[in-house]
């Protein structure tokens, strides 16, 4: 897990909180003590936190018993949300591949997850689970490793072409080092590097993965076009 991670302030947990309870009810605005509850302050840390992000144009409020707040609407838009699932083994290559996307995950309203933002604390399989079925998009970071990982074969897959074959969400594999992907449940879904060509047999990462961004991009493009 990421170690050193930057604690997040009220106002942060507060935005991100309130983003969460938006999506997850499909409200544009949600009763202050309903919110309080879901953050489980108490009335003074929730009602200062909240006059602060007001003046600075944060949040919005309405009307209603006990008032409501809620975002702007430049905030307030569905993200896409995006699950990596990859083995430990490939790590560095997962550290790539976010760097190589990150100009996409900020212009394009993405919310970008994978197993190294578990907290102390979490609950593992619950927690991954959770955010498995959240996800609109699931990337494969495939590799004989992966092909070998009982969580990510039996449980992460699983689950994803599950929910990929009834259009609840995309499954995109990323074809990480040569292996015999062809015979995984996978094998049908068009894979990134163009023509499944594996990353590593590129001369150049930096090329290699700017092909994967420019696939990804695509694909987040069609499915934020369901949005509208």
């Amino acid at each position: 897990m990421a170690n050193g991670k930057k604690r997040r302030n009220s106002k942060e947990i507060f935005l991100d909180s309130l983003r969460e309870l938006l999506r997850d009810t499909g409200k544009d605005l949600v009763p202050n003590h309903e919110f309080r509850q879901f953050l489980k302050w108490d009335e003074d840390k929730y009602n200062d936190t909240r006059r602060e992000l007001i003046k600075s144009g944060q949040v919005r409020v309405g009307q209603g018993q006990g008032g409501k707040v809620g975002l702007p609407d430049a905030q307030a838009k569905r993200l896409v949300k995006v699950f990596i699932s990859y083995s430990h083994a490939d790590s560095e290559f997962m550290k790539e591949f976010k760097k190589h996307i990150n100009p996409i995950v900020t212009n394009n309203g993405i919310e970008l997850w994978d197993d190294g933002q578990l907290i102390p604390g979490e609950h593992i399989d619950i927690s991954i689970r959770k955010k498995l079925l959240d996800a609109d998009i699931v990337v494969m970071l495939v590799s004989i490793d992966y092909l070998n990982s009982y969580y990510c074969m039996d449980i992460e897959l699983t689950e994803s072409i599950e929910r990929h074959e009834k259009g609840e969400c995309r499954v995109v594999p990323i074809i990480l080092r040569n292996c015999m992907w062809s015979q995984a449940p996978f094998k049908s879904l068009k894979a990134l590097p163009d023509d499944g060509k594996p990353v590593n047999s590129f001369l150049n990462l930096d090329d290699a993965f700017t092909n994967v961004a420019k696939g990804f991009l695509r694909v987040v493009a069609d499915v934020a076009e369901k949005f509208k």
